[in-house]
């Protein structure tokens, strides 16, 4: 049974665990006072599966951010889970008056999911300058 809850401080070694899960580097750049004020944790009983949080960005959009699923857990709940969680981000960008939603990835599966929500690809190229 899917359970979404509000993300909370101290569901942060959680966090991290599901990027470490996927051997995703974006573990080494997660801090806790980083993370945006609107997030979510989906669980299955007291298993984690997936997680996700709304950043307001320039010219009334948000960005779906830190989208990242317990690779522990069978690939049919995550996506079960997974669907529920961009759901409510969507809803809550709607109920904000957020006028569209920029996100990135790499990932062919949360590509298809994306097209599947409306999403379109753009030929824009993401850059990033680290300190």
């Amino acid at each position: 049974m899917v359970n979404i809850t509000s993300y909370q401080k101290s569901y942060f070694d959680l966090l991290v665990g599901m990027y470490q899960s996927q051997y995703s580097a974006d573990e080494d750049y997660i801090l806790p006072e980083t993370l945006p004020e609107i997030g979510y944790m989906a669980f299955e009983g007291a298993i984690p599966v997936c997680a996700g949080f709304l950043r307001r960005v320039e010219g009334g959009y948000a960005q779906i951010d830190g989208l990242v699923s317990n690779a522990d857990v069978d690939s049919d709940i995550r996506h079960e889970h997974m669907t529920k969680l961009v759901d409510k981000l969507i809803e809550d960008a709607v109920n904000l008056g957020i006028i569209g939603l920029v996100c990135y990835t790499d990932n062919q599966d949360v590509l298809k999911r994306a097209k599947g929500l409306g999403f379109i690809v753009t030929s824009k190229i993401v850059i990033v300058k680290t300190f």
